[in-house]
């Protein structure tokens, strides 16, 4: 999967920056078959990639996330491990029909609420 994983931080001009093997990624599950798959990468800490993946129309979702090893990632959707070595600060949207990927500062911001 490297290959198509470089392949997409070059398109978009995105650091190569796989999770570590033993990292997990926090997942609403269980994802909505047909629902847009929502992804966005905060800063990691140790033995979390800093992924979050969740299903619906739009923001992080409100509900129970869990901690889903990396490597199972395309158990969960097999197009999810392409964009997992985009680095923090990167979200994508896919659809069915579409894929969009881009940077987002905000990622980067600490509410008093998350602290």
């Amino acid at each position: 999967m490297t290959g198509a994983q470089q392949a997409l931080c070059a398109r978009h001009k995105a650091r190569f920056t796989p999770p570590g093997e033993g990292d997990s990624l926090g997942v609403a599950l269980p994802l909505r078959l047909g629902a847009p798959v929502h992804g966005q990468r905060y800063p990691p800490e140790p033995g979390a990639s800093g992924w979050y993946v969740w299903t619906g129309d739009g923001d992080l979702a409100d509900g129970e996330f869990r901690d889903v090893p990396v490597r199972q990632a395309a158990e969960i959707d097999p197009r999810l491990p392409r964009f997992l070595a985009l680095p923090p600060g990167w979200r994508f949207t896919l659809t069915a029909d579409r894929e969009d990927v881009w940077f987002d500062p905000t990622l980067f911001e600490v509410s008093d609420n998350d602290a």
